[in-house]
C-alpha cells in the first residue's frame, strides 16, 4: 500500500506535496483484518513543523520537522496509546432513580390549583404510575 499526497494552502499559494510511504510489510496483516485504520489530521505549523493528530484517540499527537517523521511518530504514539486502552461499553439505565426530596411536595404552593381538593390524589396517581414503570 502506498500513501501519497498532502495539500497545503498558505495565503494565495497552493502546493501539492507528494510523499511515498511503503507499508507493504503490513499489507498481509490488513488482508487478515488485523489492522485498525485511524484517520490522521496533519497540519503544517507556522514554524514549518508538522503536527499529526489522531482525532478519536485521547492525547494522541505528534510533532516533527517533516511530514514523514510526523507520520512515523504518530504511528508510534497510536501504538503506545492503543496498547494501554481498553474499550468497553456500559449499560446505563435510561431513567435514573430519584432521591428523596426535603419537602415531599415542593410544588404544592405554586400554581392556580393549589387549593384544589383533587390535587393530592392526582399526584399520588402520577407517582404510583411512575414508580411502577421505574421499579
Amino acid at each position: 500500500m502506498v500513501l501519497t499526497g498532502l495539500q497545503i494552502q498558505s495565503g494565495t499559494e497552493k502546493a501539492l506535496i507528494s510523499h511515498r510511504f511503503n507499508f507493504d510489510d503490513v499489507s498481509d496483516l490488513s488482508e487478515r483484518g488485523e489492522i485498525m485504520k485511524y484517520t490522521i489530521f496533519i497540519t503544517q505549523e507556522n514554524q514549518g513543523k508538522f503536527h499529526a493528530m489522531a482525532q478519536n484517540l485521547p492525547n494522541c499527537h505528534a510533532y516533527a520537522q517533516t511530514r514523514h517523521e510526523a507520520l512515523k511518530a504518530i504511528r508510534e504514539t497510536i501504538t503506545q496509546v492503543v496498547n494501554r486502552i481498553e474499550m468497553i461499553q456500559l449499560d446505563i439505565p435510561t431513567q435514573p432513580k430519584v432521591g428523596q426530596l426535603l419537602d415531599e411536595t415542593p410544588w404544592q404552593w405554586f400554581g392556580a390549583f393549589k387549593e384544589d381538593p383533587t390535587w393530592g390524589a392526582l399526584f399520588d396517581e402520577i407517582e404510583l404510575k411512575r414508580n411502577s414503570q421505574v421499579g
